[in-house]
C-alpha cells in the first residue's frame, strides 16, 4: 500500500509500500497510533498517523503541516481512509506533501509555542508559565485562554478536544487503532 513517510530526523518526505498493518504503523512511527486531519482538509480523507505519545518521548525532532494546528513530534505516515473505517493508500502527490511539510528541531518548536495563542499553555496545564512568559498574571492568563475556548467552540460548534470521528469531520477523532 502506498504510504507517505515523514522522518523528521532525517528531515526526508519520501513514498514507502508498507502492508498497512497496526504493527507496521506503530513501527514507523515508534509507537501508538494517532490520525491527525488538520493540514489535510480537501484530500478525500487522508491523514497523518503519529506517535500517540510522542510528546513523552523527550522529542528532538517535530514537523509540522502548512494549515495544521501545531507541530508534531517524531515521524509520521500517511495514508487514506477506505470510506469505511479502514486504511487505504495515500493518494496525495509527494511533491504537494513536501510542499506542505516543515520540519523543527525542539528549539524552533520552543519558539514557536512563545508565538502561539496563550491557551496552549492553559490547554496543557501550564497556565502560570504562559502568564510568566508573557508578563501576565496566571488569573488573567486563565481569563485569555476560556475566552480563546469560546472563540473555538463558536467557528467549530465544538468543545476543544471533543472526540469526533474522521466521517464527520475532516479535523476530528482521536486514534482508533492501537
Amino acid at each position: 500500500m502506498r504510504s507517505i513517510i515523514i522522518n523528521s530526523k532525517e528531515r526526508i518526505v519520501s513514498e514507502v509500500d508498507i502492508d498497512g498493518k497496526l504493527e507496521t504503523l506503530q513501527e514507523k512511527v515508534g509507537g501508538l497510533i494517532d490520525p491527525v486531519y488538520l493540514g489535510f482538509e480537501g484530500t478525500d480523507r487522508h491523514c497523518c498517523y503519529v506517535n500517540d505519545e510522542g510528546l513523552l518521548n523527550n522529542p528532538q525532532h517535530f514537523f509540522m503541516f502548512k494549515d495544521g494546528h501545531q507541530p508534531l513530534a517524531g515521524n509520521g505516515v500517511i495514508l487514506s481512509d477506505d470510506g469505511e473505517g479502514g486504511d487505504a493508500p495515500a493518494t496525495l502527490p509527494l511533491e504537494w506533501v513536501k510542499d506542505r511539510v516543515a520540519f523543527m528541531d525542539l528549539q524552533q518548536v520552543r519558539e514557536w509555542a512563545a508565538h502561539e495563542d496563550h491557551a496552549i499553555s492553559f490547554f496543557v496545564g501550564e497556565p502560570e508559565a504562559a502568564a510568566e512568559a508573557k508578563g501576565h498574571s496566571a488569573e488573567a492568563e486563565i481569563t485569555d485562554a476560556k475566552a480563546s475556548t469560546r472563540e473555538y467552540s463558536r467557528w467549530t460548534g465544538e468543545e476543544p478536544g471533543a472526540d469526533q470521528s474522521p466521517s464527520t469531520s475532516p479535523g476530528g477523532g482521536q486514534g482508533q487503532k492501537h
